[in-house]
């Protein structure tokens, strides 16, 4: 590409005259909005059968890709916050990643843009997953945010036109490296972030066998691994619409599921664990906890007068000690299941979960 601006100058002109210029890229004070010239930055535009390719003049080189992700990162991002400039600049990301795979670029520079953009829909995905945090004063949701397009975006398959997702891209870039390429710094990293964000998929386990010692055996990439251990521990015990009519099988089965859970968010709790990590394994909280209720709810016996729900909230891994636990939220959690809570009779035990007192755990809940 020579394209040496954020965005090619026939792009900018088009766009002010079909009126398509956004808030981030306007001259302050216009109407219609004119376009500046030095913030415009190339917009994402889907490939259409039958289109020419792109001209080189609308193709960024890896060097003005770069700056460009510098601007939306470091400049307007910190300058207005991710609820205000979250649409732009996943749109605008999207564009970068879609000239560098036209382009065919997949050297260190293509791998450190691509290695920025997954940490940010990572964080994204964790800012925006509670409602709660996808609104602002009002109750509007935060602008562009769509909570299952954005996982589609950090976890879809190769099989994806242009295979824009970052993180599938990247996990492509350092298989394709050749040997007397140096080593990716970070690839451990998104190696383990790749192995989360597909965590119940043994393709993306048996491809780590070929890795080189140095990132197989890397601190991070295993605690990954003992993740996905437990996730599969989980799974091959989850509970199904066929075998859970009723209460069989009660204690015997139930505890060593019990130890999974608990070593799964106590691992989580662990400051090894970095952030971003438990940020992806945020989305499979839920799967966890429906396999920890179950279990819970098989252990305990008919004649059990229910489980404070302070100790249940610790369990789920929804606070580190049973006094700062929010009962409503485990409340929530726990009714979701068909499971009932009782409310404080004055002995003081306060809350109790009643996974005694239920005929039928509803597994198709999650």
């Amino acid at each position: 590409g020579t394209c040496m601006d954020m965005c090619p100058e026939f792009e900018r002109h088009e766009r002010e005259y079909q009126k398509d210029v956004d808030e981030w890229e306007k001259i302050p004070n216009t109407n219609p909005k004119r376009i500046d010239h030095v913030r415009a930055v190339k917009k994402y535009r889907r490939s259409a059968a039958g289109n020419d390719d792109p001209l080189p003049s609308d193709l960024r080189p890896p060097a003005v890709l770069k700056k460009t992700l510098d601007y939306l990162l470091h400049t307007l991002l910190p300058t207005y916050g991710l609820a205000a400039t979250y649409a732009f600049i996943r749109d605008r990301t999207r564009s970068i990643r879609t000239d560098f795979v036209i382009q065919h670029v997949k050297d260190a520079v293509a791998i450190e843009c691509f290695e920025r953009i997954a940490r940010f829909h990572i964080l994204a995905v964790h800012v925006f997953c509670e409602p709660e945090e996808r609104t602002g004063e009002t109750d509007d949701p935060v602008k562009g945010f769509d909570y299952r397009l954005e996982v589609e975006q950090m976890m879809k398959s190769k099989l994806f036109l242009l295979n824009l997702d970052s993180l599938q891209s990247l996990i492509q870039f350092y298989d394709d490296r050749p040997l007397s390429a140096p080593p990716s710094p970070n690839e451990a990293e998104f190696r383990a972030y790749y192995l989360l964000a597909h965590i119940r998929s043994t393709s993306s386990l048996r491809r780590l066998h070929s890795l080189p010692g140095h990132i197989f055996n890397s601190p991070i990439l295993q605690a990954a691994l003992e993740f996905q251990s437990y996730s599969q521990a989980l799974s091959l015990t989850a509970p199904s619409t066929a075998t859970h009519k009723s209460r069989t099988k009660t204690a015997t089965s139930s505890l060593p599921l019990q130890n999974f859970f608990s070593r799964f968010f106590k691992r989580v709790s662990n400051p090894v664990t970095s952030y971003l990590m438990a940020c992806l394994l945020e989305f499979h909280f839920g799967g966890v906890r429906r396999s920890a209720i179950h279990a819970l709810w098989k252990a305990y016996s008919t004649r059990h007068r229910g489980v404070p729900i302070g100790e249940v909230g610790v369990l789920l891994g929804m606070a580190l000690s049973a006094e700062h636990v929010d009962e409503e939220a485990v409340a929530d959690v726990v009714r979701t299941f068909g499971i009932r809570v009782e409310e404080d009779d004055g002995d003081g035990f306060g809350k109790r979960v009643l996974l005694s007192r239920v005929s039928r755990f509803d597994c198709e809940c999650n």
